[in-house]
């Protein structure tokens, strides 16, 4: 099996391979750096395992963003057969950005801490801009209304997990409330905050998501 991670860091997270997260999903992947790509790629390389690093941002209309911006991009990492495995992985904001595309592609995906309802916790974010806070209603009016769709379309394909002492991310406020009960699973921790270290707790959910996809190319 050949893999394909396209994540998702948090609000204007680290993209670089410091991040722990991104350390621990090279490692996982067993990539070199050439492996991995911090722009989006023209093609995705035929031989091998690959990780593609994309941008969580506030922008205006994040439907629009996604549908004239993202997706384009999205189908370029679908290499086709069944050999060739894509998910989506993200962490808070980035985890919403990983649910919307995994539900518009039809492809696993696994979140940690995920910002579901942006109108409750952007206003805690540590990494909002102020260029950025002009752009937050809007941001968080459009984002919302996307996800609304995703409880009733793709939710076994969605693996969540979660810490209860998260003081960005209320999990109560998230979870039931934007994807509703049939997740394929959600695992809650007792302890650990926002920034869900150590990030290798979520090697099985990793594992589970590439056993459901099936890489034949993009639905849309």
């Amino acid at each position: 099996m050949i893999k394909t991670i396209v994540y998702f860091p948090g609000l204007n997270g680290n993209r670089t391979e410091s991040s722990e997260k991104i350390t621990f999903l090279k490692k996982y992947l067993d990539l070199d750096s050439s492996r991995v790509f911090t722009e989006p790629p023209e093609s995705l390389p035929e031989d091998g395992n690959v990780l593609v690093i994309m941008k969580s941002e506030v922008v205006e209309d994040f439907e629009a963003h996604l549908d004239n911006e993202l997706v384009p991009i999205m189908k370029r990492f679908f290499r086709g057969g069944r050999n060739y495995k894509c998910i989506y992985v993200g962490t808070s904001l980035g985890g919403m950005y990983a649910v919307c595309l995994a539900n518009m592609f039809n492809v696993p995906c696994v979140v940690t801490n995920p910002c579901l309802s942006p109108s409750r916790s952007l206003h805690n974010s540590f990494n909002l801009k102020e260029e950025e806070r002009p752009r937050a209603a809007g941001f968080s009016r459009t984002s919302e209304a996307l996800l609304s769709l995703v409880k009733d379309n793709h939710p076994d394909c969605i693996f969540i997990a979660t810490c209860k002492d998260d003081e960005v991310v209320k999990e109560e406020d998230h979870v039931p409330i934007a994807l509703g009960n049939r997740l394929n699973a959600h695992v809650s921790y007792s302890h650990g905050g926002h920034g869900f270290e150590p990030y290798a707790r979520i090697k099985g959910l990793l594992e589970e998501a590439f056993d459901l996809s099936c890489d034949e190319g993009p639905l849309i």
